[in-house]
C-alpha cells in the first residue's frame, strides 16, 4: 500500500473487517428465530431450539461450517465495500453532517462483513455488520452510518440520552429504534445522497404499510420533516407523534 493510500485510509471514518467465527456464532444466536435466518440456511431449521446442550452444539456446528466454507467471500465483500465505499465516504458525511446539523464527525466505526443475512448494529461498540453476499452493502454502510449520526444529534437533543443505561433504547423493540428506523427513508433520499448511491434508500415496508387515520407512518413523518424549523425540531415531534401512536407502530 502507498504511503498517501495507508493516510487516505487512516483518516477514514468507517473502516472494515471480516467478522470471526465466534461473532458469527453470536449474530447467529441472536437471530435464531428470525425466519429469514432458517430461509437462507435451511440447515439450521433442523435446530428446534438452543435450550440444551446438543442442540446449541449442533447449532454451532452448523454455523461453523457455514462460517470456514466462505472465508474467501467474506474477504471478497470486505475488500469490494472497502473500495467503493474509500471513494464516497468524506461526500456522505459531509452530507448527513449538513442535513442533521452536527459539528462534528461521527467517531471511527467498523462495519464487518459476516455470514448473517441480516446487518445489525452496536451504536455503543462502534461497529455494524452486513452480509457478505448482499449486493447492497454500500446502501447498508449508509444507512446504518445514518445511524451512528442520527443518534449523535439525537443525545444533543435530548440530554437524557447520554446515560447508557437510556441507551439500550436505541435497539429494538424500543420506540426510539423504530423512529430511528423510520427516517431513512426520509434523510437518506436527499438529492445529493440518492446521487452518490445511485437508488433511492427506503425504510422497512412495515412503515408505508401500517396507516394511521389514512396515512402510512411515513407519510405522517415525512410531513414533520418537510416542515421542520431545525433538526431538534424534527426529532421532538416525530418523538411525540410515535409516542401518541405507540400501539399501532410497535404492533408485530
Amino acid at each position: 500500500m502507498k504511503e498517501k493510500d495507508r493516510e487516505q485510509k487512516s483518516e477514514r471514518i468507517i473502516t472494515f473487517d471480516i467478522s470471526t467465527i465466534e461473532e458469527n456464532i453470536w449474530l447467529f444466536t441472536r437471530f435464531f428465530k428470525w425466519s429469514i435466518v432458517s430461509k437462507v440456511y435451511p440447515k439450521l431449521s433442523k435446530v428446534k431450539s438452543l435450550e440444551d446442550e446438543k442442540s446449541i452444539e449442533q447449532f454451532e456446528r452448523i454455523v461453523k461450517k457455514i462460517y470456514e466454507e466462505n472465508v474467501e467471500l467474506l474477504h471478497k465483500a470486505k475488500e469490494d465495500v472497502e473500495e467503493r465505499w474509500a471513494k464516497i465516504e468524506s461526500k456522505i458525511i459531509t452530507r448527513l453532517q449538513e442535513i442533521l446539523e452536527l459539528n462534528k464527525k461521527p467517531k471511527p466505526i467498523v462495519g464487518k462483513a459476516s455470514m448473517l443475512p441480516i446487518g445489525p448494529r452496536n451504536i455503543a461498540g462502534r461497529r455494524f455488520y452486513f452480509y457478505a453476499k448482499s449486493k447492497s452493502n454500500i446502501k447498508t454502510t449508509v444507512h446504518e452510518l445514518l445511524h451512528f449520526m442520527w443518534f449523535m444529534k439525537w443525545m444533543e437533543c435530548f440530554p437524557e440520552y447520554k446515560d447508557p443505561k437510556k441507551q439500550r433504547e436505541f435497539d429494538s423493540p424500543y420506540l426510539v429504534w423504530h423512529l430511528s428506523e423510520i427516517v431513512p427513508g426520509l434523510i437518506l433520499n436527499d438529492h445529493i445522497i440518492v446521487k452518490e448511491l445511485d437508488c433511492k434508500p427506503r425504510s422497512y415496508r412495515e412503515y408505508y404499510e401500517k396507516k394511521i387515520n389514512g396515512k402510512s407512518i411515513i407519510e405522517h413523518v415525512k410531513e414533520i420533516y418537510e416542515n421542520r424549523k431545525n433538526m431538534c425540531d424534527f426529532m421532538k415531534k416525530a418523538w411525540n407523534f410515535v409516542k401518541k401512536n405507540k400501539k399501532i407502530i410497535q404492533e408485530e
